[in-house]
């Protein structure tokens, strides 16, 4: 204090009024180094208590923040697959839609082949009616037919030993 006060006033100029400023300059120097040291304390710890409050906060909220990470990248994932499905779905539907043509003629081919069976159907009628009407001619004139209206035959004898196949 002592190199203060020297330097502040001419020592050489004591006298008692200067005594009894001494203790109040004394009490407003160790004032104002104390406050001038705490403001120096604060602004050298500052920025360590800021990042210690900054450290604080991420310790709290890094896990959370990892854990809805985790989930966005899940979700990212199914919504990529669904986006993957939905569009071979319309891919699909297109191919699908595409494809009327090819049916349509189908459909036109079958009703062909319908009528084309169908022809054959009553070809096939008409031919076992007339194969039926030929055996019941051919029946009427039969050597067995001839045994039974009474009128032999040499034929019928040498047939009628032997079964005839048909």
């Amino acid at each position: 204090m002592d190199r203060f006060s020297g330097f502040l006033f001419d020592s050489g100029k004591a006298n008692s009024s200067d005594n009894l400023q001494e203790p109040e300059m004394d009490n407003k120097v160790r004032r104002v180094t104390e406050k001038f040291s705490e403001s120096l304390h604060i602004v050298a710890n500052d920025p360590s208590l800021a990042m210690y409050r900054i450290q604080e906060h991420i310790r709290k909220s890094l896990p959370h923040q990892a854990q809805c990470k985790a989930d966005l990248t899940l979700l990212h994932q199914d919504v990529k697959g669904h986006s993957y499905d939905v569009s071979y779905a319309i891919s699909a539907v297109e191919a699908m839609h595409d494809s009327k043509t090819p049916f349509s003629n189908i459909e036109s081919l079958l009703k062909s082949s319908i009528y084309h069976k169908q022809q054959l159907n009553e070809r096939s009628a008409a031919l076992r009616v007339q194969s039926k009407q030929e055996k019941r001619s051919s029946i009427s004139s039969s050597p067995q037919r001839q045994l039974l209206s009474g009128r032999p035959s040499h034929e019928n004898a040498s047939t009628s030993t032997s079964p005839k196949l048909e």
